[in-house]
């Protein structure tokens, strides 16, 4: 049996060295994520985990919740519990969460809503077929898909570059329409500020990638420790129609839409 080279053993070496480093980086930043989440993300009071925290990890208490949120979280603690810390504290954690989901998510016919209120009041059903989101809302420039942003879900999500808009520093996200077809959107362009994470624009191209929709988020309003937006317009570049959603930062559940002239 031929002996390694000695240059090819110092490689092995070093990259042994250097995933051992790599390997402690996770585990720490495991821990710190784990150490969050486990201490500010559980709603103890209603179930579940809390639908939004602002930058410092406070809670909204007014924030829904999402299917897909919370399967994740669920997830994500079933996971640490199985290799990490099978302890009954980590446990607890997965079934508060699990209890949420078959309780408030699941119906009569074993059929998930999409999102819910923070008791875990059915708050949004998904559509039937994916081509139901493309549907316009009451009569308006806004689809259901523009409502809740459901594009930023998508699963192909690409970093584009940074550019400023509206003065503002951007990273530029891609989203990719996993079931493109006539009447959808192929990809949604999207301006997300660097230090505030907000949507500054968006811009909505067909299925033949031709420019559909521009998304102009309007102003915003301090509401307690957060910025809450107040409007949104929306315009339609090939019919050249307009519709503004107007937001009522005090009462959440409430919004209104005016088609512009």
């Amino acid at each position: 049996m031929t002996a390694a080279a000695p240059d090819t053993e110092r490689e092995m070496q070093g990259l042994e060295r250097r995933l051992l480093a790599i390997r402690a980086r996770l585990d720490a930043l495991g821990s710190e994520l784990f150490e969050f989440w486990s201490t500010r993300g559980p709603d103890w009071e209603h179930g579940g985990v809390h639908g939004h925290h602002d930058r410092r990890g406070v809670p909204s208490p007014n924030a829904s919740k999402s299917l897909v949120q919370q399967a994740r979280h669920l997830w994500a603690f079933s996971t640490w519990y199985a290799r990490r810390e099978p302890t009954p504290a980590v446990r607890a954690l997965a079934d508060c969460v699990y209890r949420f989901l078959i309780e408030r998510f699941l119906d009569a016919d074993g059929e998930l809503f999409h999102r819910v209120s923070r008791d875990g009041k059915v708050s949004e059903v998904r559509p039937d077929r994916p081509d139901q989101l493309f549907t316009a809302f009451a009569g308006t420039d806004f689809w259901l898909i523009d409502l809740g942003m459901a594009f930023l879900h998508w699963p192909d999500q690409r970093w584009i570059g940074r550019e400023k808009r509206r003065t503002r520093t951007c990273n530029m996200l891609e989203s990719w329409n996993p079931m493109p077809s006539p009447g959808a959107y192929l990809r949604v362009v999207t301006w997300v500020d660097e230090e505030t994470n907000g949507i500054v624009r968006a811009e909505a191209y067909d299925f033949r990638n031709r420019l559909l929709k521009e998304f102009s988020p309007g102003s915003f309003a301090r509401v307690g420790s957060r910025y809450e937006l107040r409007d949104m317009e929306i315009r339609n570049v090939q019919t050249d129609s307009r519709t503004q959603l107007q937001f009522n930062v005090e009462e959440p559940d409430k919004l209104s839409l005016k088609h512009l002239p």
